[in-house]
């Protein structure tokens, strides 16, 4: 496939489409996640030779956003995953640390343009650009795809189901682990908590009695405690490394 490479920043002309794909994207209760919108600006504003679109024909393909920092030989990848990793980009840039990894944060693909391989493509772009800007590593608290379809299944039984080929079930996992990635271990993913008026309007659900709901493209079930007026979702990701 031909597409153009842009890195962006929070100015950029591509913004508005970059924003309605993020919508088609994501289920609607994705927006009550606060921790990395909290973050966003900064990562835009600083690192935005971090930031990349592909685009054809003035469409927008898919976004990459990751963030630079430094993981010592000895440390570990912290099971509180991408906001244990949104911690040290942020702590080593003020710190003034010499980082030596790159952070995946999110890799998104129009939903107009899948079934074509764009994954696979937006994971070379990753690997290129983190190579030319002399990182050792990428890491990444993926999500798994499809995971999504299952909520009720375990993760750690999830990511080790196989398809035919004894590549993992999990496409997203797949790319990376035909792409050459390790799967180092769980983590935890985002976290949600926000109020039942809320969740029922973002889910179109009616959370009449405490306890928990299977949620549409909710990872895993989401639990209602309506004396409290209240819902919380947590997902699992898995962290998976690419050496360079």
């Amino acid at each position: 496939m031909d597409y153009q490479i842009h890195s962006y920043n929070k100015e950029s002309i591509w913004n508005a489409k970059i924003e309605s794909i993020n919508k088609v994207a994501w289920p609607q209760f994705i927006q009550g996640e606060k921790v990395m919108r909290s973050y966003w600006g900064f990562m835009l504003g600083v690192f935005n030779d971090f930031q990349w679109v592909l685009t054809k024909n003035d469409m927008v393909i898919a976004v990459i956003n990751s963030a630079p920092f430094k993981l010592g030989e000895s440390d570990t990848l912290h099971e509180n995953g991408i906001y244990w990793g949104l911690q040290q980009v942020t702590h080593n840039y003020y710190a003034d640390i010499m980082p030596n990894t790159l952070l995946a944060l999110q890799i998104v693909v129009n939903p107009q343009f899948r079934g074509k391989a764009v994954s696979y493509e937006c994971l070379k772009v990753l690997k290129h650009q983190a190579y030319e800007k002399g990182f050792e590593r990428i890491v990444i608290p993926l999500r798994p795809s499809l995971k999504h379809l299952y909520p009720l299944i375990d993760s750690g039984s999830y990511i080790n189901w196989k398809n035919w080929e004894g590549y993992p079930y999990d496409p997203w996992l797949r790319v990376h682990i035909k792409g050459g990635g390790k799967i180092v271990k769980q983590c935890k993913g985002i976290s949600i908590r926000a109020s039942i008026q809320e969740w029922e309007l973002w889910t179109g659900l009616h959370f009449a009695t405490s306890g928990q709901y299977i949620v549409q493209g909710a990872l895993n079930p989401v639990y209602a405690d309506l004396s409290n007026n209240m819902a919380y979702y947590t997902q699992d990701n898995i962290w998976v490394v690419h050496w360079l």
